[in-house]
């Protein structure tokens, strides 16, 4: 399946090894990314890509991932989204009431994080997405 070239994948994550990481393995497979090293960076920047999926660490300073998904969300934005996350936590009601497509927890398999993006892309056929 090929996916439109003009959808980036935005990575936001304050890690900037996991963000490297992320880029190298995804642009590897023919994805175009973006990333930022905040929700706020993400926010202030306004990328002009048209974004067909984000990748959000939860765990970020200033706005969490999650606060970030909420934002967008409240702002009518629909965005596929994957959280990410290297710690256990009970918020998975909420991922779940904010849209989250999926949480994964770090370390990521390459596999099961093409296996999410590649969902998270695949067209809808005018359905609504979590």
């Amino acid at each position: 399946m090929s996916y439109p070239p003009e959808k980036s994948i935005c990575i936001i994550d304050d890690d900037a090894d996991v963000r490297d990481s992320v880029r190298a393995l995804l642009e590897s497979y023919g994805f175009r990314t973006i990333s930022f090293s905040s929700a706020g960076e993400f926010l202030s920047a306004s990328p002009a890509a048209d974004i067909g999926c984000f990748l959000l660490d939860l765990h970020m300073p200033g706005m969490t991932g999650l606060e970030f998904l909420e934002h967008l969300r409240n702002t009518g934005i629909q965005t596929p989204a994957i959280m990410v996350t290297a710690n256990g936590n009970k918020l998975s009601s909420r991922f779940a009431r904010a849209g989250a497509l999926a949480v994964l927890r770090k370390p990521i398999g390459d596999e099961e994080l093409l296996q999410w993006v590649r969902k998270a892309l695949a067209p809808t056929d005018g359905a609504s997405r979590p």
